[in-house]
């Protein structure tokens, strides 16, 4: 396949009106998203052949003698077929479940809540609250226990304090899921599932009346709440923390450092704990205990699950279930797997090129903080530090993770996914008591994803998306640069967005900026924020701005790194191919990354909860900003993409 096809471009479309429709319209006229989808695009078409890959992986291990000294490699193939054999899990049903109902059923009074939510929290299940372990955003030698906001099974609070159409649409479905899992569970009468649908929704409610918004949640500083044990167990006295912590073997050198993300979520539950019935305790836990696990037991639950997604996804049939499978594996044991695909589908050479490409980047970076004119020289001195002090995780990790402790077998697949769910619980738990580990990665290296830790001052790059149609080993470095090299430009600049421009060169939460500058900032980034607020997509919902804000910059600051380092290695290349430049390949091939189809359904979810605007406005919006794109196409006043200069913002 060739990086760049011109059959797939839209002539119909001028690329100085409508960029993203230029490149990709003619491929969105000839394609349909999958009925297992709820979009298709670039990252989807990769994210199935890569599955695809790790199908073959795995169920090539069956062929293997899986001895003793290969105890990984069986756990893997024992998960996998597990999950595979439905049969065992439809005569299976709710039976690996009953020692959860047992603790739940066990919840008498009040006192007993800390043995009950501990016995869910390590099992991951966030109600009313969940657990993260991450560093601490002051001392990011530290890793921290926060407690964060959860406990609804809506996507988002807003479902629940908003009356709009479509948030009354998700409601609706999830309280109809609610009543048809608790009778497809037969432990309550007709009478009683319908009366208790109504006590869960409400005590749902409450929980999100008491929630940041997502925008709320994008303040480091509003999330970031000291809370030592002692001070817990007065602000928050209903509750008995100490026997809590003890229970899930929390270390009491972590005591002094907790964070309360949300102080006034975590009041609220104070509240609800003495004014709510222990009876409605029960029914509430009961019901999150099976909602999380509804995609592990027999078709009757799989499918009440996929029934209420639909409403969110508009996906018209369940996935396959070795994808599903697939993805089980990768989430729970990524490092086993991992390492059969990085042998196999990232080469050394690859690594090396993508190497050599990052390094450019980063000197473009550089390059263009030194002549940022509305930066003072003193701030100037603490970016490029910052930038300086970034690393690099690429492919895969240094140190895999052993499953030795893991117990998997074929005996359940509930079992296996209650066995995986502790023993990462405990993994993670045991990182209070240690010293930051900087070289912990932090998602599965077949994945197709990659990210920027403000903590770790760190970029992470997994093998899963150094593929075509992100990175081509041996495509030309337009192709390259437009495409992997903004993304990688993107998570470099997550470092000097807004969030993360708040984080110091070690990944600490602290202010760099001379004031000036901050405002000199402030003011790039509002005229970005105000002209996302433009875009519509489906029955009129806006793109939030001030949501999608983090990302936009990053995506600007990605398409700006990559042409700069794409022409400080490629100055003297002028040769068109297929009647492209290379500066019209490199912005060709960012568009093509971001090519999709979607769901109605999941537009609009995504517009309301992802801080990623859609893919139509991550082109065009951007592209509207670069005067280099300009150049490249020609465009001129007039033209639907053309933006005056006090209309357009250069931030890096």
């Amino acid at each position: 396949m060739k990086p760049i096809e011109k059959r797939y471009f839209d002539y119909s479309a001028r690329p100085q009106d409508d960029f993203y429709r230029y490149v990709n319209g003619g491929w969105m006229k000839k394609s349909t998203i999958p009925s297992t989808q709820s979009r298709w695009g670039s990252f989807d078409i990769l994210h199935q052949k890569n599955q695809k890959r790790i199908r073959e992986l795995i169920e090539n291990l069956n062929s293997l003698k899986l001895t003793k000294k290969s105890d990984e490699l069986r756990k893997v193939y024992d998960l996998y077929q597990s999950s595979m054999d439905m049969a065992k899990r439809n005569k299976q049903g709710l039976s690996y479940l009953q020692e959860g109902f047992d603790v739940i059923n066990s919840l008498s009074s009040i006192t007993g809540l800390p043995y009950v939510f501990a016995y869910v929290h390590r099992m991951g299940i966030d109600a009313p609250w969940g657990l993260v372990f991450d560093l601490d955003d002051k001392e990011s030698r530290r890793v921290v226990l926060r407690i964060a906001q959860g406990g609804i099974g809506v996507p988002d609070r807003n479902y629940y304090t908003k009356h709009d159409k479509e948030s009354k649409r998700v409601r609706m479905a999830y309280e109809r899921h609610i009543k048809h899992v608790l009778q497809l569970e037969g432990f309550y009468t007709q009478q009683e599932c319908a009366q208790y649908t109504k006590v869960i929704l409400n005590m749902e409610k409450r929980l999100a009346y008491a929630s940041m918004t997502p925008v709320e949640r994008r303040d480091p500083h509003a999330s970031y709440n000291k809370c030592p044990l002692s001070v817990m167990s007065k602000k928050y006295p209903v509750f008995n923390w100490r026997e809590y912590f003890s229970l899930l073997n929390i270390p009491v050198v972590a005591h002094k450092h907790l964070i309360v993300n949300q102080p006034k979520f975590l009041e609220e539950v104070n509240m609800m704990i003495q004014e709510i019935p222990t009876e409605h305790w029960r029914v509430y836990l009961r019901f999150h205990f099976l909602y999380a696990s509804e995609s592990f037991l027999d078709a009757r639950f799989v499918d009440a699950k996929f029934q209420y997604q639909q409403v969110i996804s508009g996906q018209k049939e369940l996935p396959e279930l070795w994808k599903r499978s697939a993805g089980i594996v990768n989430m729970f044991m990524e490092d086993a797997l991992g390492k059969l695909f990085v042998a196999k589908y990232f080469l050394p050479s690859a690594k090396k090129r993508i190497k050599q490409l990052v390094k450019n980047l980063i000197m473009a970076y550089e390059s263009r903080l030194k002549q940022l004119s509305w930066m003072s020289v003193v701030t100037k001195k603490r970016a490029l530090k910052k930038l300086r002090s970034i690393t690099l995780q690429l492919g895969y990790p240094d140190k895999w993770q052993s499953y030795k402790e893991l117990n998997v077998t074929n005996e359940s697949f509930v079992k296996n996914v209650i066995e995986c769910a502790r023993f990462h619980f405990d993994l993670e738990s045991a990182r209070l008591a240690k010293p930051t580990d900087r070289k912990l990665w932090p998602m599965p290296s077949a994945i197709v994803n990659a990210c920027y830790s403000p903590n770790l001052n760190q970029i992470t790059f997994p093998a899963g998306i150094l593929q075509p149609p992100f990175f081509y080993p041996d495509a030309d470095d337009a192709v390259n640069y437009g495409a992997i090299g903004s993304i990688i430009g993107h998570e470099l600049t997550h470092g000097f967005d807004d969030e993360g421009s708040q984080f110091d060169e070690y990944g600490n939460l602290k202010n760099w900026w001379k004031k000036s500058d901050k405002e000199h900032f402030n003011k790039r980034t509002r005229i970005l924020e105000k002209h996302f607020n433009t875009f519509k997509v489906v029955d009129g919902i806006r793109v939030n701005g001030k949501l999608t804000l983090g990302e936009n910059i990053a995506d600007l600051g990605g398409v700006v790194i990559a042409y700069e380092a794409f022409k400080m290695a490629n100055r003297r290349i002028k040769n068109k191919i297929d009647g492209l430049t290379p500066d019209q390949r490199f912005f060709v091939s960012y568009a093509i990354t971001e090519r999709v189809l979607v769901r109605d359904e999941y537009i609009k979810w995504a517009v309301l909860n992802d801080p990623h605007s859609p893919s139509e406005f991550r082109v065009n919006g951007i592209v509207a900003h670069s005067t280099e794109f300009y150049e490249a196409f020609n465009v001129k006043i007039g033209d639907e993409l053309y933006r005056t200069e006090k209309r357009r913002t250069l931030i890096w």
